[in-house]
């Protein structure tokens, strides 16, 4: 795949692949054989590919013509296409093996080494790299958020972002339209689920998980986003982190200390105080769902006579 035989046949490899891992239009044993070998054999080195490609952070980026696969300019030069269709073939990995590709990303850093895409000096690259961080975030798994969170992965994407300035293009709308999957509560989708409680148990539960990005992304790069906050996505992402910083607030304001205070003067057990903290626990989880509710619903706006769903 990472082979130059032309234009036409970077295109097919990368639908030969798709083809032979799809889990809906192949099944049974020869596809989990070839999903096997792909993950064991060949995902790390094409991870390495990207990486190898890409310039470091002190480097300059690189020409727009080629890559050089090691860093070394006797090697073998990938053309920025080729790189384009493993970054594709990464977010199909993503969305048809979540969880075999998620114990990949864990342990070998991959994500960070694929954000190196944005180093590059070709956009398309650049774009390709919040497209693929976009796919990430949008599984909505608590390990994958906290890993992004923890090793600051987002970063890169802003840095990108910043340096393309108020010029209007695919990487400004790419990373706008990232701000606001992580902040927004899809209004329609939250209609459509209210009348399964499960469903909905779930839908809060994705928003949860999604909180810890809104305060990341605030707390870590909102110097660097206030000379953008002219764009809407910017302004909706600060107003979601300080609701959630009203809504921490409401919650410590909440009489706990009075109501443990009492139950310690009626000489409750061990268990039944394991019993309460775990109550209290829900309840504060409970607050936080209805809170995400109820700025769902506020973010309803009226344009020119017709309401529609932010």
């Amino acid at each position: 795949m990472v082979t130059d035989f032309g234009e036409q046949m970077h295109c097919q490899f990368l639908e030969i692949l798709r083809i032979l891992m799809d889990s809906f239009t192949m099944s049974g044993a020869h596809r989990d054989v070839i999903i096997e070998i792909f993950y064991e054999r060949h995902l790390d080195y094409l991870v390495d590919v990207i990486a190898s490609s890409c310039p470091s952070r002190s480097a300059t980026r690189t020409s727009p013509n080629s890559a050089v696969v090691g860093g070394n300019t006797e090697g073998h030069r990938i053309k920025p296409e080729i790189l384009l269709n493993v970054c594709e073939l990464l977010c199909f990995c993503v969305v048809h093996h979540p969880y075999r590709i998620k114990c990949n990303f864990l342990m070998n850093n991959a994500i960070e080494k694929i954000l190196t895409m944005t180093r590059r000096s070709e956009k398309f690259l650049v774009v390709a790299a919040v497209r693929f961080m976009r796919t990430i975030i949008s599984r909505n798994d608590e390990h994958l958020i906290r890993h992004v969170v923890k090793f600051n992965l987002l970063k890169p994407i802003i840095d990108a972002f910043v340096e393309n300035g108020d010029r209007y293009n695919m990487l400004q709308s790419g990373v706008l339209e990232l701000l606001e999957h992580i902040r927004k509560v899809h209004f329609s989708k939250l209609l459509g689920i209210t009348m399964n409680c499960s469903l909905l148990i779930g839908f809060l539960l994705v928003q949860e998980n999604l909180k810890p990005l809104v305060i990341y992304v605030t707390e870590s790069f909102s110097d660097q986003l206030m000379k953008f906050e002219h764009f809407g996505s910017i302004q909706a992402f600060k107003l979601k982190y300080q609701q959630y910083l009203e809504s921490a607030d409401m919650k410590l304001s909440a009489s706990v200390p009075d109501m443990r205070k009492k139950a310690e003067g009626r000489g409750l057990e061990k268990e039944e105080e394991d019993y309460f903290n775990e109550r209290y626990s829900v309840f504060c989880f409970v607050i936080d769902c209805l809170f995400c509710l109820q700025y769902s619903f506020a973010e309803c706006a009226i344009n020119d006579g017709a309401i529609f769903c932010s």
